[in-house]
């Protein structure tokens, strides 16, 4: 359990610093193992989340164990590398305010984002029954995405010795007011794609470059890529989500046809309220779009929750409840990893600045509600 402290309950400031507070205190978080403890600050003055996993990471503070990039993978990264060698469709989201370690938890940092060599291996099963060691990783900064592929193709690798063949298909997208760009063409005109469905590959993302790949590095190097594209052809980097889809096929000789699954890792762009916001005009249109697609996002969600309590009278069938995936672009191109047998990730991230508060609780709302998420 989480409880998050509202800055009022703060010791005041000293006369002459009345903002202090709020622009340079860090909001306090206080973590328990259970409801019975007691905690240092009024209840009237708290906020209390449930989570499944929750890491701290801004220094190195008494109670706070330090959540480092390998932490992460070993709880989230791994768990979705395994459903996704199983079979199984996942999606991975990262969502938070702007500079709240969203992409850097994705990604990591600039110039330690490179993969591990392949003489490199696992020692984890290829029908991922055993997880990945973090000790592998070169660099602690490393984020999730090159360490969910480092870990993919250290299994295909493995599995290959047993006379396995893997299709590993790659595209990278932006979503951006509803419309779809191809962060990977290699055209110089932009045009807005369509998301169509088919029949047995589910939705996909019409006439947008699909790469082969055969490597974690040649992944990153094709994220870095569509990330310049990204930034070269808009002045909105943070009013758009960016969209990582993978396509897994694996052929076994003892089976007739393929193993097929999807891994999405979205980096969703940041809610914002326009009436606190001192933006108009495009800019203002540019964050409706955005709540709109998250609210929708969090539509399917709460449907999704539905499913798992919606019980009949008898409690002898569950009840048909509708998610309106096809209310927004991205929950239409993701629904084959939101509902089903497929598994939800969503990570969120937090400022630990008073100043930032609001949005704190914002994204904690969000997330604690995605967490009742239940596949049927």
């Amino acid at each position: 359990m989480t409880r998050i402290v509202n800055p009022t309950a703060l010791p005041p400031p000293p006369r002459g610093h009345a903002s202090a507070r709020y622009t340079s205190s860090k909001l306090p978080l206080e973590e328990s193992t259970s409801t019975t403890d007691s905690p240092t600050f009024p209840a009237q003055f708290t906020q209390e989340f449930r989570f499944d996993y929750t890491y701290w990471s801004f220094d190195r503070s008494p109670g706070h164990p330090v959540a480092t990039q390998s932490t992460i993978y070993d709880e989230l990264g791994v768990l979705a590398l395994q459903q996704v060698l199983q079979g199984n469709n996942c999606s991975v989201f990262a969502y938070g305010q702007p500079s709240a370690g969203k992409t850097y938890s994705l990604m990591g940092s600039s110039g330690e984002r490179a993969s591990l060599p392949a003489s490199v291996k696992t020692n984890g099963n290829v029908n991922g029954v055993r997880a990945p060691p973090s000790a592998l990783s070169l660099s602690e900064r490393r984020g999730l995405i090159p360490r969910i592929f480092q870990g993919l193709f250290a299994e295909i690798d493995e599995g290959k010795r047993s006379g396995n063949s893997y299709t590993v298909i790659m595209s990278y997208v932006e979503i951006y007011d509803e419309r779809v760009y191809d962060l990977l063409s290699q055209s110089t005109m932009k045009k807005s794609l369509k998301v169509r469905e088919h029949p047995d590959d589910g939705a996909f993302v019409e006439r947008a470059r699909r790469v082969q790949v055969t490597s974690s590095s040649q992944v990153v190097e094709l994220i870095e890529e569509g990330n310049r594209t990204r930034s070269v052809s808009s002045s909105r980097p943070s009013r758009s989500h960016t969209v990582l889809l993978l396509s897994l096929s694996q052929n076994s000789p003892a089976v007739s046809s393929p193993r097929k699954s999807k891994l999405a890792v979205v980096d969703l762009a940041a809610s914002e309220r326009v009436d606190r916001s001192d933006v108009s005009g495009l800019r203002a249109r540019e964050a409706a779009s955005v709540n709109r697609s998250l609210a929708t996002l969090a539509d399917v969600v709460g449907a999704l929750a539905k499913r798992r309590s919606g019980r009949s009278v008898d409690g002898s069938h569950r009840q048909k409840v509708f998610a309106p995936y096809r209310n927004s672009v991205l929950t239409r191109l993701l629904k084959d990893c939101l509902g089903g047998h497929a598994k939800t990730i969503i990570l969120g991230t937090i400022s630990p600045c008073c100043a930032h508060y609001e949005e704190s609780m914002t994204t904690l709302r969000y997330i604690e509600r995605a967490r009742s998420v239940y596949s049927t």
